[in-house]
């Protein structure tokens, strides 16, 4: 891993895009506001674990990646994210991007990575990543703020008809087991046609690929 060229990939990113580079206010405000920072500097956490015993380096690991200590964000300060390399063995790294999920869904993240790519394979080569403008996300903003609520409510309203209590998901288990799923872990070796199957029938649901399995 070249973590330069790593880094100087994700500024890119977070430079084309406006969305990554957002806060939000609503304390004494009518109504909430996003607010566009010109530049955002990436916080990045690196950590270097290889002169740990080995038992010891998987304890730092996971208290590192930690999901509860990873995602406390105060909305109204940029970025709302962090990168966080982990360099566990000479050749083996662990990279974990938290975001908070205003920022974007499951669909912008695959365009970010696919861009990510580009970008980290010609910073490696020394060369200028060839990427189209970036769409300006204002012009989404306006998009939402001129379209048609009402359809939509009405919809909504149909599906979610009967429905009194909200349906409650807990990976909580001090909550009981009627509020906590058993979990258990499953390795499934799909046929090689499913490859191409499954994103394609994805697609025709309109949703995403993780949605689906």
């Amino acid at each position: 891993l070249r973590i330069e060229s790593f880094q100087r990939a994700w500024q890119q990113l977070i430079t084309r895009h406006t969305a990554l580079r957002t806060s939000f206010e609503w304390k004494n405000l009518a109504a909430p506001l996003q607010t566009v920072h010109r530049a955002v500097d990436i916080p990045w956490r690196i950590y270097d674990l290889r002169g740990l015993p080995e038992e010891t380096r998987g304890q730092r690991l996971s208290a590192i990646t930690d999901p509860g200590a990873m995602t406390q964000f105060d909305l109204s300060r940029v970025p709302l994210g962090s990168l966080s390399l982990i360099q566990s063995e000479d050749e083996l790294c662990y990279f974990v991007w938290t975001f908070h999920h205003i920022l974007l869904d499951g669909w912008s993240l695959q365009i970010l990575l696919r861009e990510l790519q580009i970008s980290y394979s010609a910073f490696c080569r020394g060369a200028v990543p060839n990427l189209p403008p970036a769409p300006a996300y204002k012009n989404y903003i306006t998009w939402v703020k001129g379209r048609d609520l009402a359809p939509a409510e009405t919809y909504w309203r149909q599906m979610l008809a009967g429905f009194i209590y909200p349906t409650v998901i807990s990976t909580n288990p001090s909550a009981g087991p009627a509020m906590s799923p058993d979990y258990h872990e499953a390795v499934v070796q799909l046929p090689r046609e499913s490859i191409t199957q499954v994103p394609m029938m994805a697609r025709r649901q309109r949703l995403t690929v993780g949605t689906l399995l």
